[in-house]
């Protein structure tokens, strides 16, 4: 059976993180995560492993990253790789919603002689999906890690390292397209949660294995991750499937989402960016019809 390993700190799981979860176990997959509250309620099916064995709970926000101290991702990039020492498996953030059966991640997985990561644009690594097929390369992986030491830039033990290694060591890695696993480019975060966006992410993941939700932006966005996502959105469409409810299934109301959006940092940010990328494309476009 497919093994996916996952990782929680904190007292809770909100709704989101619980149908990411959900969504392996609905798909036959044995869901492992990782935490050290001993009293974590997850979804049924998904098999609590206590994370003292391969940590200590003080090194959880040991590492500053991008000058953020205690940076709990940072302590996700070297527990990963720890875990993916012991046996070879796969690891998915807990944003990641699982679309496709053991079978298609098997194929996927054919043939790694070291790990297999994804592309979430062309050319750009992301570690939010790993799997290892040789546990030494895990290994190898921790060690380049730990040796950035305590403190290092946004990304440095993560993406930033493993782009490293596929450069130094390009027999070990295997690379899949951005539609296998990031279908959804993070500044295209607001399409998961807009109705009239909802056909397109279904067109977008017809071939995906998985959907990044891009946590980073819900979470600057202050999105109510116990609510359920806006009605008609294709979060929520995903959401219903998996049959996740909450009282009075109450949904968070359209025009909320889009002034929490608008009023974050990364919402006006990646809008901009969002809008130039796509103008630079029409730019390219037409010097290349010429």
């Amino acid at each position: 059976m497919i093994n996916a390993n996952f990782f929680w700190h904190g007292p809770s799981l909100s709704l989101y993180e619980s149908a990411c979860l959900k969504s392996f176990v609905r798909q036959g997959i044995e869901v492992r995560l990782h935490t050290f509250n001993e009293h974590l309620r997850a979804p049924e099916g998904v098999k609590i492993v206590d994370a003292r064995l391969l940590a200590d709970e003080s090194e959880v926000l040991a590492y500053t990253q991008g000058g953020h101290a205690g940076s709990i991702a940072a302590f996700t990039d070297i527990f990963r790789y720890r875990v993916l020492q012991k046996q070879p498996g796969w690891w998915f953030d807990t944003d990641v919603v699982c679309l496709k059966d053991g079978a298609e991640l098997e194929k996927l997985q054919a043939g790694v002689s070291g790990i297999l990561v994804g592309e979430e644009a062309q050319g750009k690594l992301n570690g939010a999906v790993l799997y290892v097929g040789d546990t030494a390369a895990a290994a190898e992986l921790e060690r380049l890690a730990n040796a950035k030491g305590f403190v290092f830039e946004w990304g440095d033990i993560g993406p930033q390292l493993i782009t490293q290694y596929l450069a130094d060591r390009p027999e070990r890695v295997k690379v899949a397209p951005p539609l296998a696993f990031y279908p959804v480019h993070y500044l295209e975060t607001a399409m998961l949660l807009r109705q009239e966006d909802a056909d397109e992410c279904q067109r977008r993941v017809q071939s995906s294995v998985c959907v990044h939700l891009w946590n980073e932006f819900l979470r600057r966005w202050e999105i109510p991750k116990n609510m359920l996502p806006p009605e008609g959105s294709f979060l929520h469409r995903l959401f219903t499937q998996l049959e996740m409810t909450v009282a009075a299934d109450a949904c968070l109301p359209p025009a909320s989402f889009e002034a929490l959006r608008h009023n974050g940092d990364i919402g006006r940010v990646g809008t901009k960016a969002l809008r130039m990328i796509k103008r630079a494309k029409q730019i390219k476009e037409t010097m290349v019809g010429r």
